[in-house]
């Protein structure tokens, strides 16, 4: 029995993962459940794929959308979302006589939201964070726990799969490698060469440490889970996170643990959205900039901190030599305002020397320890 349940459990973590590390797209919904019975199996699976669009249109506003308050959110009806979508797939397919069931993906076209969005003047973002492993330690009864299999904090984190955010966070395995890469005590003490290993080793752009410690209020009896969470070793610089739990007596840790990585997705999200919110600024922007190379590893580090930057809605490359990389850079609000974003990634743009084809020169310091 036991084996058996080792066996559930690794088969939901590596599922979990592999759905987390996924290029989702911005625009595209998917998990759209539904199953109707009507008078007959037609007229139920017309009315479950109107249903579908409602609710897709509705996930994706949310999805999007900069507040978190619903009376900010214009009622959505079947004929706005249509008008909005770019198609739609059907998977898991089941009629009957009376009945249909189905899940469904539904994209959306992006240039129609956004017109969407800015007609209702709501501040919205449709950029990606990069994509952050998470590290869930444990403090309990006096001990530690990470890669355990009995520990609920790590369990929270593989419910994660659906979460409908813009912040991506992965799942590590938990294997034997993970295991010799990175102990709970090294993780606690933020040390900064093994966080870096394992997020190199899922191509993440950092790591999401998050400490939950499970304790019991002598005077109440009330069991309570404090966590704090932030991301280090690179990626988006989202602040550092504190919630708290307290539950009723007999409350089951496991599920305080889900509400609390629930609740930290959430907050992750929120402080993503509002940095990288199209509104923040009201110009458009971009310049190209030149990046001297001295190793192929700093390509790819440049272009790692410029996806990390809210301010950079993309980055395209428009030659490479094997001393120099010149990006044009698509940004929110006007080149100070740029540099002071960049500058949380440790990089700077400086004007270029008179005469040179490019106004700026990007340059990238080596990054700091997040501590």
């Amino acid at each position: 029995m036991r084996s058996l349940a080792a066996a559930l459990f690794l088969v939901l973590v590596a599922n979990s993962f592999m759905r987390s590390a996924e290029a989702a797209d911005p625009y595209t919904v998917s998990g759209i459940v539904v199953d109707l019975t009507r008078e007959t199996s037609a007229i139920a699976r017309k009315e479950a794929i109107e249903i579908a669009h409602v609710q897709a249109f509705e996930r994706l506003f949310k999805r999007l959308s900069v507040s978190n308050k619903s009376a900010d959110f214009p009622e959505i009806n079947y004929l706005i979302a249509a008008d909005h979508t770019a198609g739609f797939k059907i998977d898991d397919e089941v009629t009957s006589e009376t009945r249909y069931a189905a899940k469904i993906t539904i994209s959306f076209v992006p240039e129609r939201v956004s017109n969407f969005f800015q007609e209702y003047r709501i501040q919205f973002t449709d950029k990606q964070a990069p994509s952050v492993i998470v590290v869930p330690v444990l403090a309990w009864a006096g001990a530690l726990s990470l890669w355990q299999q009995n520990n609920p904090w790590r369990t929270a984190w593989t419910f994660l799969d659906t979460y409908d955010g813009l912040t991506p966070v992965m799942n590590p395995k938990g294997d034997l490698v993970d295991v010799g890469s990175l102990s709970p005590y090294q993780a606690v003490n933020q040390n900064s060469q093994r966080l870096k290993a394992i997020s190199a080793r899922y191509g993440a752009a950092g790591v999401l440490l998050a400490q939950a410690n499970y304790r019991v209020d002598f005077e109440t009896g009330n069991p309570v889970l404090e966590v704090a969470a932030e991301v280090l070793g690179g990626g988006p610089d989202l602040g550092r996170f504190k919630y708290v739990k307290t539950g009723a007596a007999g409350s089951s840790l496991e599920a305080m643990c889900r509400e609390a990585a629930f609740a930290v997705m959430n907050e992750l999200d929120a402080v993503w959205k509002q940095k990288s919110s199209s509104l923040n600024s009201g110009k458009k922007s971009v310049l190209l900039a030149d990046f001297e190379l001295k190793s192929l590893s700093e390509f790819g580090d440049v272009r790692l901190r410029l996806d990390a930057s809210s301010s950079v809605t993309r980055h395209e490359l428009v030659s490479l030599s094997k001393d120099r990389a010149r990006f044009r850079i698509y940004f929110d609000g006007t080149p100070e305002e740029v540099r002071a974003n960049i500058a949380e990634q440790n990089m700077d743009l400086v004007p270029s020397d008179p005469g040179s084809q490019v106004k700026w020169v990007l340059i990238a310091a080596p990054k700091r320890s997040k501590r």
